[in-house]
């Protein structure tokens, strides 16, 4: 089965405190990032923010619904989002940033919550929860075509930006860890670490991930052909959500080093960490 526990959103209904900022995705141009927050209301909405954590802007409307887990289309004038009155009723959204307006929702296929993974060249991927497992799907102008790999029973995937590469993060008790997929080729194991919240950089030539060990998490990288494995953070807080840069300089993650969950970006030629939301220190 696949499981909800592969999923880090159910898990953070645990620790949401005021003002917490999530799942941050870089536009495909590097100079904005998208994210949802706590900050108003109950309700978490989507907002749009600086790489330098100037000019926030809320693009979803204060109106009781649940905005969450956004993700930017191939162009930065459109984004996706899953939307709904509470966890268990999220549907997939298409926003048009130009005209700030909702352009479409995906039809629901059975009952469940759709949670969107990633929106690549060959259409939206999505995940659909119904009350015992996960079903992955791409779907494009007028079709949903399902995304299978039968050799796994729990797992939890995500592609890259142009298609080429699929990460799957499998739960299964002889096969646990980060695999990699090319095409239809057959998976290979990247690590033993059930690494989740998946990021491809540009070229594809290393992902970024989160590990959880002995209660907190931390950012990794490891190369495409599994060489190079690294811990990024280190801090004695939650790091969570990584999401790299177009230009694979910098990684922006939220983070509880602040005492709330707040946007930080990490260098990774110096290993600077900077702040770019919420109250500092």
């Amino acid at each position: 089965m696949k499981r909800l526990s592969l999923i880090i959103l159910i898990l953070i209904s645990n620790i949401i405190i005021a003002q917490s900022d999530f799942s941050p995705q870089y536009s495909n141009d590097g100079n904005q990032i998208l994210f949802y927050s706590y900050r108003i209301e109950k309700e978490p909405e989507i907002f749009i923010i600086n790489k330098d954590g100037s000019d926030l802007k809320q693009i979803t409307k204060t109106d009781g619904n649940w905005s969450i887990e956004p993700r930017w289309g191939t162009s930065d004038d459109f984004i996706a989002y899953s939307n709904g009155p509470n966890m268990g009723q999220l549907r997939v959204t298409v926003f048009n940033l130009i005209s700030n307006s909702v352009m479409t929702s995906i039809d629901e296929l059975e009952m469940g919550t759709q949670f969107i993974i990633a929106w690549n060249k060959n259409g939206i991927q999505w995940a659909n929860k119904t009350n015992k497992e996960f079903n992955f799907y791409l779907s494009t102008t007028n079709k949903n075509t399902p995304l299978k790999y039968e050799q796994f029973k729990s797992y939890f995937l995500k592609s890259s930006k142009d298609g080429l590469y699929t990460a799957i993060m499998v739960n299964d008790e002889n096969n646990k860890g980060l695999w990699i997929a090319y095409g239809l080729d057959k998976p290979k194991k990247l690590t033993d670490k059930l690494g989740s919240n998946i990021s491809f950089s540009s070229n594809n030539d290393f992902i970024a991930f989160e590990y959880k060990d002995k209660d907190v998490s931390n950012i990794y990288t490891i190369n495409i052909d599994g060489s190079n494995l690294k811990q990024i953070t280190s801090e004695e807080a939650n790091d969570l959500m990584p999401t790299i840069s177009p230009d694979g300089k910098n990684i922006t993650f939220s983070s509880s080093l602040s005492g709330q969950f707040c946007l930080h970006t990490i260098n990774l030629e110096s290993n600077k960490v900077t702040q770019i939301t919420g109250l500092k220190k």
